[in-house]
This record gives C-alpha cells, sequence and structure tokens, in this order.
C-alpha cells in the first residue's frame, strides 16, 4: 500500500475516494462477494438469498449470519488496505487469548444467574433492562460533560 499526504491507494483498483460513492460501495460490495465465493461459497450464497429475502430469518438467525460472516470482513478490509499481516499477527494474539475470555465469560454468566430460577429469568423483559441501563449511561455520561 503506497501513502502520501495526499494518496491513499486500496487494493482491487479502488480510490479513498470510491469508498464515499454509491457506485465505489457496488464495486466495493461485488469485491467482497468475490472474496466470499473463493474462501466459503456455501456462505456467499446464505448472503445471497438473505440478501434477496430479508426477512426469511428471525433476529438470532440474523445475528448469527453477521457473526459467521465478520472474520470474512476483516480479511477483506485486511486485504483492501493492505494491512493483512499486521492483522493476521493481531488475530493471532486474539486466538491465544480466546480460552481465558471464554472462560471469564462463563463465569461472569454462572455468577450472574446463580440463585435465579429459570422462571425468574424467562420472566426479565431485556429490552426493557437495555433501555434502563442507556437512560442510566447516558446519565452518567451527561453527569461528566457538565463537571468544571
Amino acid at each position: 500500500m503506497h501513502t502520501s499526504s495526499t494518496q491513499l491507494d486500496l487494493k482491487f483498483g479502488f480510490s479513498f475516494e470510491d469508498l464515499y460513492r454509491r457506485e465505489g460501495l457496488v464495486r466495493l460490495d461485488t469485491e467482497f462477494r468475490r472474496h466470499l465465493q473463493a474462501v466459503n461459497a456455501p456462505l456467499l450464497q446464505r448472503l445471497v438469498a438473505v440478501r434477496e429475502n430479508p426477512n426469511s430469518l428471525d433476529r438470532k438467525q440474523q445475528s448469527d449470519l453477521i457473526v459467521e460472516i465478520a472474520p470474512h470482513v476483516e480479511d477483506f478490509i485486511g486485504e483492501l488496505f493492505g494491512i493483512s499481516a499486521a492483522l493476521r499477527t493481531l488475530q493471532t494474539k486474539h486466538h491465544a487469548l480466546a480460552p481465558i475470555y471464554a472462560l471469564k465469560r462463563r463465569f461472569v454468566q454462572k455468577k450472574a444467574i446463580s440463585g435465579v430460577t429459570k422462571d425468574q429469568a424467562s420472566a426479565i423483559n431485556g429490552l426493557a433492562v437495555a433501555a434502563e441501563l442507556e437512560a442510566l449511561l447516558d446519565k452518567a455520561r451527561n453527569a461528566t460533560k457538565t463537571r468544571p
């Protein structure tokens, strides 16, 4: 990747300005689909099917599809910006720490749910809790902004 103070050269014949134009984004999507076809053709087929019929998946299935596509998007962006080697180094470090984070997550989940029955857990309104948490976070952010 060649960079200067006025130029950023991207792969696949893209310019930085292409990322701000609809035509450029359509071309970028075409390149991504080519990339996905090369590395995981069945996943591309699922993506195309969902794009043709967005209501074919429920929210959980949509989330699962996004999570499954995410590593491919990450690799594609690394290639686009010419930072694949640095990205792979970071991915290797992340994967090395993944078991620790998985263990921490299980511990926190177990601790959070201990003493709660299945009925109590299913009665929790997740959207209401999220809204309440967001309101508290907004209040905390606003309080820190008004401090001298």
